[in-house]
């Protein structure tokens, strides 16, 4: 997927490190696949008319009814990002691999974000996930 889309306008990525392969898990990679069919043109999730899904639209319809639903507090999809990185990091993963999966250049930006609120990186149980791991 090359295009980017922000707020609804069709645009190229900010930078040379957007333009990445990302690894996805098997059954991701089969139930895209059956999503997709033989469709070829367009944008992978749109609307009905054909333009990209608003990001907006789906907190509110779907992700923020999902997290109420598993009594997790609300955030948008950045906390996911947010939320990687310092499960990553606390299974030690390399620094310039996690630096590399985000698409930054410096470290000083993923250490921006590395910690989704200060007491998931305090404390190591499983109570202290956001999501999933």
């Amino acid at each position: 997927m090359v295009p980017s889309c922000w707020e609804g306008a069709i645009q190229t990525p900010k930078t040379k490190n957007a333009y990445r392969q990302v690894d996805i898990d098997s059954d991701l990679a089969k139930l895209l696949k059956t999503f997709i069919c033989a469709r070829q043109p367009g944008f992978l999730f749109a609307n009905k008319v054909g333009k990209p899904v608003s990001q907006t639209n789906l907190l509110r319809r779907s992700l923020h009814r999902i997290l109420e639903e598993l009594k997790v507090e609300k955030a948008g999809f950045h906390a996911m990002r947010r939320f990687r990185t310092t499960w990553l990091r606390k299974q030690r993963a390399p620094e310039d691999l996690i630096k590399f999966w985000l698409g930054h250049v410096e470290q000083s930006v993923t250490d921006g974000i590395h910690c989704v609120r200060k007491k998931w990186c305090a404390r190591g149980d499983s109570n202290s996930r956001p999501f999933g791991s």
